[in-house]
């Protein structure tokens, strides 16, 4: 999240979560993509770990998920009928043994380019 435009984007979610609930304290902190990967762990594992952070679904949410290090957000798909508003080529990737443990803020495919040619043709 630390590019300009889904950094702008983070920055006026917090600002309208503030706005509503002017009471709670938050400490909006943005940290480098490859000083991230390195510091999930340890943030994970503090006596005060993060209430909310960003990170990637499927297999490396489930590593966290597996260790009880994630909180089962279910109920949050449930009380806002997110099934049905998230693409269902998602809801897998959120869920770790039948529950879900992240929520998406966007749409980013991969995708594999390649020669038809490559797929078609007779090796020489």
């Amino acid at each position: 999240m630390g590019d300009p435009v889904p950094r702008a984007f983070d920055q006026k979610m917090v600002a309208r979560f503030k706005e509503k609930y002017p009471g709670i304290r938050v400490q909006h902190t943005i940290v480098a993509h490859e000083d991230f990967k390195q510091a999930i762990r340890t943030y994970l594992i503090a006596s005060r770990p993060p209430d909310v952070l960003t990170w990637f679904a499927g297999n490396r949410m489930r590593f966290f998920a597996s260790r009880d290090l994630l909180a089962d957000i279910t109920d949050v798909w449930q009380q806002n009928g997110l099934e049905r508003v998230i693409n269902p080529a998602l809801h897998e990737a959120c869920k770790y043994n039948g529950r879900y443990y992240f929520l998406p803020t966007g749409y980013y495919w991969w995708a594999v380019y390649y020669r038809k040619a490559m797929y078609t043709s007779k090796p020489p």
